[in-house]
């Protein structure tokens, strides 16, 4: 018994876990980050740009 459920415990990290497909999210991950990190800055610019339009009153 303890025998089986050993092999459906490694059946189910295999089939759900992969090693590739945890790879591949990792990297969605991180490309994500890079995009978040390139975009702040440029946000922020804008938002400066349009308070500076508005001006003072």
């Amino acid at each position: 018994m303890a025998a089986k459920l050993y092999q459906v415990e490694i059946w189910a990290r295999d089939e759900f876990v992969r090693k590739s497909s945890f790879e591949t999210v990792v990297a969605r991950v991180e490309r994500g980050f890079v995009d978040l990190k390139t975009e702040i800055p440029n946000r922020l610019d804008k938002m400066a740009d349009k308070i500076d339009h508005i001006g003072p009153r």
